[in-house]
């Protein structure tokens, strides 16, 4: 379903479940069954190899035949247009494989992956920004193009819309512990600077904001779900004892 998509995986399960209804050999059944209930377990379909396998399983004899009336030029023509689209994906993901990521951009904009690696390989901050910005009109949810729009704003000075795409990383990426870790140090350097200039209301607020993302990472493992509570590597929920003993310095203050 996560690779093509939830019509064709419905499509896909009704098949299945007709063929094991359907009138073919018990041998067959127990055979399709078997690989169906070993899929539940393994990734048994990520092999060509066994997709086929369970393809030879499924009711070929039932069901009913639908002719298609059309002219040969014009099926010939639709088959045409399909295969020049694909053949021109095809040439966009090739390229984007390859490492050729500014052609493939410009020949499928819309491939968000792509789009990242390419704000990954960009040189500047400021085409960073352009990128992110792009990534994030088309989806909302990349943390990393945040993470970029927080770099910029770090050199910029700007620690409000800093603090805000942080909250927006942290709503979309709880998990991501490098995101807590990097922004306690821009908090540390916020409070110094506000500090330096004598301003307290700014400075304060970078006390609070650390104080925050501390307690927020402390708490992390309560966003889990009582299966992931059950996996081995469990989340990290605390900042270095470095920062953590600073943390705790404010709090005394």
């Amino acid at each position: 379903m996560l690779d093509i998509g939830w019509i064709p995986c419905i499509l896909f399960i009704t098949g299945i479940i007709k063929s094991i209804f359907c009138k073919i050999s018990l041998s067959e059944k127990i055979i399709l069954i078997t690989i169906i209930l070993h899929c539940l377990f393994d990734f048994d379909l990520q092999f060509t190899s066994m997709f086929f396998v369970l393809i030879l399983f499924l009711n070929f004899q039932s069901g009913k035949e639908i002719i298609i009336n059309k002219n040969k030029l014009v099926i010939i023509a639709q088959a045409a247009i399909v295969g020049i689209v694909s053949i021109y994906f095809a040439i966009a993901l090739g390229f984007s494989y390859f490492g050729n990521i500014k052609i493939a951009d410009a020949m499928y904009h819309f491939n968000t992956e792509n789009t990242i690696l390419l704000l990954l390989s960009a040189d500047d901050i400021q085409s960073q920004v352009i990128i992110a910005d792009d990534i994030l009109s088309q989806n909302e949810f990349v943390h990393i193009a945040y993470s970029a729009k927080v770099q910029y704003a770090y050199f910029q000075g700007d620690f409000e819309n800093l603090i805000k795409m942080k909250h927006k990383i942290f709503e979309i990426a709880p998990f991501s512990y490098n995101e807590y870790e990097e922004y306690s140090q821009m908090l540390v350097q916020g409070i110094y600077l506000y500090q330096r200039n004598d301003d307290n209301s700014s400075a304060n607020i970078c006390k609070q904001e650390l104080i925050d993302t501390r307690n927020r990472l402390h708490n992390i493992k309560d966003k889990l779900s009582s299966l992931g509570k059950k996996i081995k590597e469990q989340p990290q929920t605390k900042l270095s004892d470095d920062m953590e003993k600073y943390i705790n310095s404010l709090e005394i203050l």
